[in-house]
Order: structure tokens, then C-alpha cells, then sequence
């Protein structure tokens, strides 16, 4: 999903269209702030031997949850799958023991 964000944010910007180029970037720094804040959360967690995977899954689900609801286009459903796309990566960045997690 940044891939193609960061891609239509570039095309964006070389044809002009200068609020779909912020539109797309802002998505693509939001899902990086939304990854560094899990990746706190996580390590809070970790440190008090509490089990990070649960909470990032009902943040997930409540991150899909109003997405739902609201009209499919526009800025807003794509903020809230872009947090859902984040909290997922959390979520696999932190399976432990399984050959498929990134490095």
C-alpha cells in the first residue's frame, strides 16, 4: 500500500498535482509514525512481560472498523487502512519462532 502511495505521490508531483503529491506523502508518513509508535508500545510491553500481540490486534481491528462505515473514497477510509496497514506490520514484525517475519 506505500509502495504505491510513494509511487502516486511522485507521479503526482512531476504532473503538478500538488494535493494528491501530499495527499499520498502524508499517508506514507503517517503509516511510519504509526509503525514507531507500535514499535514503543511493543517494547513498553515487552519490558513488563505483557503480551504485545493481542493489543495490536484490537487496535487493528478498531483501525478497520470505521473504514467500514465511511464512504470508500476520499481522504479519510485511506488514513484509517493506511493505520491498519501499519498496526499489521507490527503485528507480523513481531511473530517470533516463524520462518515468514522480516529481518
Amino acid at each position: 500500500m506505500e509502495t504505491g502511495n510513494l509511487i502516486t505521490g511522485v507521479i503526482s508531483w512531476t504532473e503538478g498535482d500538488n494535493s494528491e503529491m501530499a495527499y499520498r506523502f502524508l499517508a506514507v508518513a503517517l503509516f511510519f509514525l504509526v509503525s514507531l509508535i507500535c514499535e514503543v508500545i511493543r517494547r513498553l510491553l515487552e519490558k513488563k512481560n505483557l503480551r504485545e500481540d493481542v493489543l495490536m490486534l484490537a487496535l487493528s481491528a478498531s483501525a478497520l472498523a470505521p473504514s467500514v462505515f465511511i464512504e470508500p473514497s476520499g481522504v479519510v477510509p485511506a488514513f484509517f487502512l493506511t493505520v491498519f496497514c501499519a498496526l499489521q506490520y507490527s503485528c507480523f514484525r513481531s511473530v517470533k519462532g516463524l520462518p515468514y517475519p522480516p529481518p
